[in-house]
């Protein structure tokens, strides 16, 4: 136990020692069982952005998620988690693809793959990433958490390799971390630049959490679930 907290791994179904004085002082009764399936001890910064990033990866039914930052890995389990569950409903191959400049997760990344989740870790810089090496089996990103150097124009070239690797069409997700913080300017920019076609919605808690969607090529006008006269008189709502 002694060397895995050391590593800041915890076994399945424990719970870190500092985890048990957050619980202890923040009853969470549902947040605590997610957290004991966790290999490490909680982001007390930004706790809920993991279980959030879950939700979402399973309600677009995504099987192609990248990160770019993981730090320690505590959204990177949930996001992991998320693909895996949707690759068994959906019976189709999927990929976590984890990118960091350190080698510090390593650990928590053979845990998850020893544990069966479809995770691929490569350790460099995020600017030597390609468009290409986001690609999953021929399919694009369904969506990419960009959470790791927060200099304007890091970020930027980080999106010239991700923008035509990611899904449009409405479908595919960019997903900025601190956008209230250390990532503002970047977010504002952003948000402007004209060759981005992009909706979005932002979270301004926890340093700021925003939801970029793909909208290029989208059609606005076409009706998506069309109601028959048969719908309209008698409405299952």
């Amino acid at each position: 136990m002694e060397d895995k907290l050391q590593q800041g791994l915890i076994a399945k179904g424990e719970l870190h020692p500092e985890d048990k004085k957050y619980f202890e002082k923040y009853p969470a009764p549902i947040f605590e069982l997610l957290v004991r399936n966790h290999y490490i001890q909680i982001n007390h910064t930004t706790p809920f952005y993991g279980i959030l990033l879950y939700s979402i990866i399973r309600a677009i039914q995504a099987l192609s998620v990248a990160e770019i930052g993981v730090g320690y890995g505590w959204c990177s389990y949930f996001m992991a988690m998320a693909v895996k569950e949707n690759m068994t409903r959906y019976q189709a191959n999927g990929r976590y693809l984890a990118i960091d400049i350190s080698g510090r997760p390593k650990n928590l990344f053979d845990l998850m793959e020893k544990d069966g989740l479809p995770v691929k870790f490569i350790q460099c810089n995020s600017l030597e990433i390609k468009s290409k090496d986001y690609i999953f089996e021929n399919r694009k990103l369904d969506l990419i958490f960009q959470d790791g150097n927060h200099e304007t124009k890091h970020c930027f070239k980080e999106l010239d390799e991700i923008y035509p690797a990611l899904k449009d069409n409405g479908n595919g997700y960019l997903i900025c971390h601190d956008t209230n913080a250390w990532c503002e300017e970047y977010f504002k920019a952003l948000r402007k630049d004209p060759r981005y076609k992009f909706e979005y919605i932002s979270f301004p808690q926890n340093y700021g959490l925003t939801f970029f969607r793909n909208m290029a090529n989208y059609d606005y006008d076409k009706i998506r679930f069309p109601l028959t006269k048969e719908m309209r008189e008698n409405p299952i709502w």
